[in-house]
């Protein structure tokens, strides 16, 4: 088990020094620079709203700092990702039940979906799709595949989350029905800081390069189907936990 562990947390290492040759290093070392004192600010700025709020000063001053803290919140954001996308997995895995991990994380978006119109379904087999992998970074994979689906949709939709094992593998499809995304674009969807949102935000384009980096470090694939107009389809696909995988 050792040895098997010890082969994939090198195959790991080498698709970190391929994530890092896209981003360059300058990126993680920018991210580990501003992200502390950007948190600090924000500390700062609850408090002086605080203190506005208690001696009744002008409603500008209360609505300059929620701009400014909304904005903040996006650089932690960024940073954030930023230093995920650049680490090296700790190689430490456990055992995770992806239909579990999938349920929790739609929990925390079921207010988004209300709001945005969009229907979620849900469909498993009977027997439970475990995997061997770092838990939360399995429920960053599905909560930036669930969003990337919702920003496919910005007038509303569905999202059909289908679980299924196959050849020994877990295989998940994430299958929208929003704006597809054009051919000449596919290629770029897992390159870094790339963002097409149709709900016409300008994203990070960093939430599908740091899922795809989460599954290839479980020795699994995530691939894209698309189609402009009718909606698109991730496929995550990664192999079933099993004592033979790691003995073998």
């Amino acid at each position: 088990m050792v040895e098997s562990i010890r082969d994939l947390t090198q195959k790991v290492q080498f698709t970190h020094q391929q994530r890092l040759s896209e981003l360059g290093r300058l990126a993680a070392g920018v991210a580990h620079e501003i992200y502390n004192p950007l948190s600090c600010m924000k500390l700062a700025l609850g408090s002086l709203a605080n203190m506005i709020e208690v001696e009744k000063q002008p409603d500008d001053f209360g609505n300059c700092l929620d701009i400014v803290e909304r904005e903040m919140d996006q650089c932690i954001q960024i940073t954030d990702r930023l230093l995920h996308l650049s680490a090296v997995p700790t190689g430490q895995l456990m055992l995770v039940d992806f239909q579990r991990a999938i349920e929790d994380t739609l929990s925390l978006v079921k207010w988004e979906a209300e709001q945005a119109s969009i229907e979620v379904i849900v469909s498993f087999p009977k027997q439970p799709l475990r995997i061997f992998a770092s838990e939360s970074e399995i429920r960053m994979l599905i909560l930036n595949l669930v969003q990337n689906a919702f920003h496919a949709m910005p007038s509303g939709g569905r999202l059909k989350i289908t679980g299924s094992l196959e050849d020994s593998k877990v295989v998940m499809s994430f299958e929208d029905n929003g704006v597809g995304v054009p051919a000449e674009n596919l290629s770029k969807l897992f390159t870094p800081f790339f963002s097409r949102r149709a709900d016409g935000v300008h994203g990070t384009g960093l939430g599908l390069p740091i899922s795809r980096t989460i599954v290839e470090a479980c020795d699994g694939t995530l691939e894209v189907e698309s189609e402009l107009g009718k909606g698109s389809s991730f496929i995550v696909s990664i192999p079933e936990a099993s004592i033979e995988r790691f003995t073998s």
